[in-house]
Order: C-alpha cells, then sequence, then structure tokens
C-alpha cells in the first residue's frame, strides 16, 4: 500500500517535471502514458486500503463492549 502510493507519487513528479518548460509538448504519449500508469497504481492501492481497514480493522478503534 505504502510503496504504491510512492510509486505514484514518483512517477507523478516525473511526469511533472517532463513537462516542466513546456507544458504541450509532453502530454502524447509519454504524459497521457504516465498519468495512466498512475491511476492504475492508485486504484489497486486504493483497494488495499480498504481491505487494510474493512477487512483486516487496522487502524479501526474498537468499543470495549464490543
Amino acid at each position: 500500500h505504502f510503496l504504491g502510493n510512492l510509486t505514484a507519487m514518483i512517477l507523478t513528479a516525473v511526469n511533472l517535471l517532463l513537462r516542466w518548460d513546456d507544458p504541450s509538448s509532453a502530454i502524447w504519449p509519454t504524459g497521457l502514458v504516465l498519468s495512466a500508469v498512475v491511476a492504475g497504481i492508485l486504484v489497486m492501492t486504493g483497494w488495499y486500503g480498504g481491505e487494510l481497514s474493512y477487512r483486516h480493522k487496522i487502524g479501526v478503534l474498537r468499543h470495549p463492549d464490543e
């Protein structure tokens, strides 16, 4: 979960740096591909985060009477 989010942040930073000087030049295909990969990673890590919270109860406080 953490490593996937870190990878998404790094790829987003790379995408930003590639487009820093001329934002429109790096959109096709590099910017689009990097954005699609980051979106896929975020979907996957969001799913894993939900599994950690709802299925495995990681980070969930329980009441003493439960």
